[in-house]
């Protein structure tokens, strides 16, 4: 059973029985694997704000909720991409942006999956991108696909390796990759040894970044 969680949205922290938790894309940060000093501060808050207007707007679709006419110009092209995407593989989601608090070696982390489902008779979980593809994206992945319920499964191990990961680039011109699937027990040791990482520094006063999630 998931420990009980709570998440304040403005400053993107996660807490479980009044502790603070770090999150996937802040464990990855705390480890070097997340470096946006180098992007433009405007550019980086449009691009994060798309995001979620994106993530939004297809969770609307898939629940079949979504007001096409409130939708963003810039968000558009990206959604039109999802919906071809599904056309194309017949995915069908089971969990939207499900958010919650896992643990892996006794360590908790929070997260928020965006899609876990089905792709034929085979169990999934989808991380979609607005942005270009980076490597530690596998690594956020591989934190997805352990700590994501399934069948009753209580060990991540088995979660991670009874199903396999996939992640979709949506792009500005409608069309999307599928780039996976991703199941190496690589991703996964590397997402525990920065898992290790952060709460090591944690415990002794190192603060979380502010990093988008």
């Amino acid at each position: 059973m998931p420990p009980t969680f709570t998440f304040d949205e403005a400053s993107h922290v996660y807490r479980a029985e009044g502790a603070i938790v770090p999150g996937v894309t802040r464990i990855l940060e705390h480890a070097g694997m997340v470096n946006l000093s180098m992007v433009c501060e405007d550019i980086l808050e449009r691009k994060t704000l798309v995001g979620k207007i994106v993530h939004a707007a297809t969770h609307y679709d898939d629940e079949g909720q979504l007001d096409w006419s409130s939708l963003e110009k810039d968000a558009l092209p990206y959604v039109l991409a999802w919906k071809e995407f599904k056309k194309d593989s017949g995915f069908t989601p089971s969990v939207c942006e499900l958010q919650l608090v896992a643990e892996l070696n006794g360590m908790p982390y929070g997260m928020q999956v965006d899609r876990c489902g089905y792709l034929g008779y085979q169990d999934v979980v989808i991380d979609m991108k607005t942005g270009p593809f980076h490597w530690r994206h596998e690594v956020q992945l591989a934190a997805y696909m352990a700590g994501a319920p399934l069948n009753n499964l209580s060990s991540p191990l088995a979660r991670y390796f009874s199903r396999k990961g996939y992640i979709v680039e949506l792009r500005a011109d409608r069309t999307y990759r599928l780039r996976g699937p991703f199941c190496s027990k690589e991703l996964l040791m590397v997402f525990s040894s920065c898992l290790h990482v952060t709460h090591f520094k944690l415990k002794r006063g190192s603060e979380l970044p502010e990093v988008p999630q």
